[in-house]
C-alpha cells in the first residue's frame, strides 16, 4: 500500500490519539475501581461495623438495665423498675431492627447466619427478661436473681455472635482496603507503561516527519525540472492545436453539406416508403373486398343449386298429384257406371261421382300447368347457375392477381422502409461525425488556450517549488533551487523554433490544468498557497513508496 503524506501524518497522530484514549480509559477504569472500593468501605463495610458495634452495645446495656431492675426490687423502687422496663423495650426493638438491617446489608452468608442467631437469642432473652421484670415488680429479689441467671445464658450467646460479626466485618474492611491499594498500584504501573509506549511512538513520528521532509525536497527538484519542460512544450502544443483546429473546421463544413444532402435523400425515401405503405393498405382492403365478393358468389351458387333441387322435388310432387287425379278420374267413371246401373236409387251418387271426376280433371290440368312452369324455372335456374359459376371463376382469377399485386406492394413497402432506415443510419453516422469534428475543433481551440495557460502554470509551479523549499529546507535551499530552476526555464525559451527532446532524469508529476481560462502568473505565493498546491492527503497523485 502506498504511504502518502496524509496517511503518514494521520497514522502518526491517530496512534498518539489511540494511545491517549487507551491511557484515559485505563485511568478512568482504575479510578472507578478505587472509587468502588471506597464506596464499599464507606457505604457497606463501615455501616456494617457500626451496626455490629451498636448491637454489642445494646446487648450490654440491656443486661445492665436488667441488673438495675433487680437492684430496684431490693430497694423497692417501683419508679426505676418502670423506667428500666420502658428502656428495655425500646432498646430491644432497636437491637432487633439492627440485626435485620445487618442481614440485608451484608453479602456474607456467615454474617447473615450470625445476625439471625443473635436475633433469635435476644428473642429468648426477652422472654426471660419479662420473668425478671415480673419478680422485680413483686419486689422478689431472690426470684429476680434466679430468672436473670437464666436470661444471662441467651445474652452471652448473643454477645458472642455480635463480637464475631464485628471481627468478620473488621477483616472485610481490611480486605477492601488492600484491594483498593492493589488497584492503585496496577493503575500506576499501567500509566508508566503507556508513557513509555508514547515515547516510542513519538520517536517513530519524528522519523516519519524526517523521511517525509526528504521526499518533499526531492519532489521540489523534480517539480522544477517538470515546469521547465512544460514551458518549452507549450509553444509546440499551441501550433499543433491551431493546425488541428483549422483542419477540423474545414472537415466540419464538408460534413455539414453531406449531412444536408443525406437528409434530403432520407426525406424522399421516407415519402416513397409512406406511399408504398398506403398502396399496400389499399391492396389489403381490395383483397378483402374481392374475398367478400367471392364468398358471396359462392353462397349464390349454393342458393341456385338449392333452388334447382327444390324445383325438382316440387316437380316430383306435381307428378304424384297428376297420377292421383288420374286414378280419381277412373274411380269417378267407375262410380258413374255403378250409379247408372242402380237406376233411380243411384241418382245422387251419380251426381257426386260426376263432381269428383270434374275435380280430378281440373286437378290434373293444374298439375300439368304447374309442371310446365317448374320445368321452365329449373331450366332458367340451371342457366343462372352456369353464369354464376363463370363469374365466380373470373373473381377467383381476380383474387389471385390481387394477392400477387399485394405481395409485390408489400415487398416494395418493406424495401422502401429498410432503405429509409439505412439512410437514417447513414444520416446519424454523418451527424455523429459532424459532432465529433466540431468537438475536435473545439478541443483544438481549448488546447491552444491551454498552451497559453501552461506558461502561466509553469511560472506558478516555480513559485510553488520555492515555497515548498521554504517549508522543507529553509531560505537557503529555496534561493539555491530558485536560481537553478530559472536557468532551466530560460534555456528552452532561447530557441523557440527547435523541438525539445530532452527529458528529466525522473518523471515528475505535472500540475494538471483544471480550468480552460488562462490565469495570470502570480508574483508571490504565500505559504498557504504552497500547501494548497501540494495536498497533504490521499488526493495527491504521487506515491512515496513504503515507509
Amino acid at each position: 500500500m502506498a504511504w502518502t503524506i496524509g496517511k503518514r501524518l494521520y497514522t502518526s497522530a491517530g496512534a498518539l490519539l489511540v494511545l491517549l484514549l487507551i491511557s484515559a480509559g485505563a485511568a478512568l477504569y482504575g479510578v472507578g475501581s478505587v472509587n468502588d472500593g471506597v464506596k464499599t468501605i464507606t457505604g457497606r463495610t463501615a455501616v456494617a461495623l457500626k451496626l455490629a458495634g451498636r448491637i454489642s452495645y445494646l446487648i450490654a446495656d440491656l443486661r445492665a438495665s436488667t441488673r438495675l431492675q433487680i437492684i430496684a426490687a431490693e430497694r423497692k423502687d417501683m419508679r426505676t423498675i418502670e423506667e428500666r422496663a420502658s428502656n428495655n423495650a425500646a432498646q430491644l426493638k432497636e437491637l432487633i431492627d439492627a440485626t435485620g438491617q445487618l442481614e440485608e446489608l451484608t453479602s456474607v452468608e456467615e454474617i447473615k447466619e450470625l445476625a439471625r442467631s443473635t436475633r433469635a437469642d435476644m428473642e429468648q432473652w426477652r422472654s426471660q427478661a419479662a420473668v425478671v421484670e415480673g419478680h422485680a415488680r413483686q419486689f422478689d429479689f431472690a426470684g429476680a436473681i434466679e430468672a436473670n441467671d437464666q436470661a444471662k445464658r441467651f445474652s452471652d450467646r448473643a454477645e458472642a455472635s455480635a463480637d464475631k460479626i464485628f471481627a468478620l466485618e473488621t477483616g472485610k474492611l481490611k480486605e477492601d482496603a488492600d484491594h483498593a491499594a492493589t488497584t492503585y498500584r496496577e493503575v500506576r504501573y499501567e500509566m508508566f507503561g503507556f508513557v513509555g509506549v508514547a515515547l516510542l511512538i513519538g520517536i517513530v513520528v519524528l522519523q516519519v516527519v524526517r523521511a517525509t521532509t526528504t521526499q518533499l525536497h526531492e519532489m521540489a527538484v523534480e517539480l522544477g525540472e517538470g515546469a521547465a519542460q512544460v514551458t518549452s512544450a507549450a509553444s509546440q502544443v499551441a501550433m499543433s492545436a491551431q493546425s488541428l483546429s483549422q483542419g477540423a473546421t474545414e472537415q466540419a463544413s464538408s460534413l455539414e453539406e453531406t449531412s444536408a444532402s443525406m437528409q434530403e435523400m432520407t426525406s424522399m425515401t421516407r415519402q416513397n416508403s409512406e406511399h408504398s405503405a398506403a398502396a399496400a393498405g389499399l391492396m389489403v382492403e381490395v383483397n378483402g373486398r374481392v374475398h367478400d365478393s367471392n364468398n358471396a358468389l359462392g353462397e349464390m351458387v349454393g342458393s341456385m343449386t338449392a333452388i334447382q333441387e327444390s324445383s325438382q322435388k316440387v316437380g316430383n310432387i306435381i307428378k304424384t298429384i297428376d297420377e292421383i287425379a288420374f286414378q280419381t278420374n277412373i274411380l269417378a267413371l267407375n262410380a258413374a257406371v255403378e250409379a247408372a246401373r242402380a237406376g233411380e236409387a243411384g241418382m245422387g251418387f251419380a251426381v257426386v261421382a260426376d263432381e269428383v271426376r270434374s275435380l280430378a280433371q281440373r286437378s290434373a290440368q293444374a298439375a300439368k300447368d304447374t309442371a310446365a312452369l317448374i320445368e321452365e324455372s329449373i331450366a332458367r335456374s340451371q342457366g343462372g347457375a352456369r353464369n354464376v359459376e363463370q363469374v365466380a371463376a373470373a373473381i377467383a382469377a381476380i383474387t389471385t392477381s390481387v394477392e400477387k399485386v399485394k405481395g409485390l406492394v408489400q415487398e416494395v413497402s418493406v424495401a422502401s422502409r429498410e432503405q429509409a432506415q439505412g439512410f437514417d443510419q447513414v444520416s446519424s453516422a454523418i451527424a455523429q461525425m459532424e459532432k465529433v469534428t466540431q468537438t475536435t475543433a473545439a478541443t483544438a481551440e481549448e488546447s491552444a488556450a491551454a498552451s497559453e495557460e501552461l506558461n502561466a502554470q509553469a511560472e506558478h509551479s516555480l513559485n510553488v517549488v520555492r515555497q515548498l523549499e521554504l517549508l522543507v529546507s529553509g531560505a537557503r535551499g529555496a534561493s539555491t533551487h530558485a536560481g537553478a530552476a530559472t536557468r532551466a526555464v530560460d534555456a528552452p525559451a532561447a530557441a523557440p523554433g527547435k523541438k525539445t527532446t530532452s527529458a528529466p532524469k525522473k518523471s515528475a508529476p505535472v500540475v494538471s490544468i483544471t480550468e480552460r481560462r488562462p490565469k495570470p502568473a502570480p508574483a508571490r505565493v504565500s505559504h498557504a498557497d504552497a500547501e494548497a498546491a501540494i495536498p497533504l492527503d490521499d488526493a495527491g497523485s504521487g506515491t512515496f513508496g513504503s515507509f
